[in-house]
């Protein structure tokens, strides 16, 4: 483990604040690679006054049945504040009736120990979840640089194809080539803006092409779809300025479950 083990015991009962201190010393002594602390709070008021100092812990172990404030009040305070909201949270407590345990769960607590305990019980359950914790914390680390891997890889994408002396699109299997994306580059080379080309009512890029070659850039675009091969074009366009000009295009069908679209 990268870094020192924080173990936070709050119990009003000095033989049990005793039996696990000394429980867990052992445990972090003979185990290799792992190191840490426990800390004992002899009631909830000095485990809060602790928290607002800055201190942090990987878990709380809390006896439910203390004056002033019971361990289900000091689990919620903990959920409530963002910075340790995700903390694992134990209960140690005899058990009065079954609601009690229940009520434990309720409150965010991940697991309940009866009172009186075998510390070896105890010390299964706090390794239990300081592993499920560190492994929740590498996965959501995990995911993170994947999003952010993504979003970087999204905007070089971005700026590689609103950079590019043409167009790049995806477009629709219709008739009239309707597209869900288009590059900024299509006022360059069209006149038209992106937004003459998205939406229900947006303009197909058929529309683009002079009158006497669409007949063949249709049949060239539905016979590279149905037989699931690339496709290149050289056709006619007329710009916005009325300007005829002569356009090269290349693709490929992007085919998912049985349908087809040109990208």
């Amino acid at each position: 483990m990268d870094r020192a083990l924080r173990i936070a015991v709050c119990d009003d009962h000095p033989e049990d604040l005793a039996l696990l201190h000394t429980g867990i010393d052992a445990w972090l002594t003979d185990m290799p690679g792992v190191r840490g602390r426990v800390q004992e709070f002899a009631s909830p008021a000095a485990l809060c006054d602790r928290l607002r100092q800055g201190g942090s812990f990987d878990i709380y172990l809390l006896d439910i049945l203390m004056p002033e404030m019971d361990g289900f009040e000091v689990c919620q305070r903990l959920k409530a504040d963002k910075a340790t909201e995700g903390i694992p949270v134990i209960f140690l407590s005899v058990m009065e009736s079954p609601g009690q345990k229940h009520r434990g769960f309720e409150v965010g607590g991940v697991d309940y120990v009866t009172k009186p305990f075998h510390a070896d019980e105890v010390l299964a359950r706090v390794r239990t979840h300081i592993t499920n914790k560190r492994l929740r914390e590498e996965l959501e680390s995990h995911n993170m640089l994947i999003g952010m891997e993504l979003h970087e890889k999204s905007r070089q994408l971005e700026t590689l194809m609103n950079n590019l002396p043409g167009l790049a699109y995806q477009g629709e299997h219709s008739p009239d080539r309707k597209v869900r994306f288009v590059s900024q580059g299509v006022p360059r080379l069209t006149g038209y803006t992106p937004e003459h080309f998205m939406g229900p009512d947006g303009m197909g890029l058929l529309a683009l092409v002079h009158p006497d070659d669409r007949a063949h850039v249709s049949e060239t675009l539905e016979n590279a779809l149905r037989k699931k091969e690339p496709f290149e074009l050289t056709y006619r366009i007329i710009t916005s300025w009325n300007e005829e000009k002569w356009v090269w295009e290349q693709g490929a069908g992007v085919h998912a479950g049985g349908a087809g679209g040109q990208a």
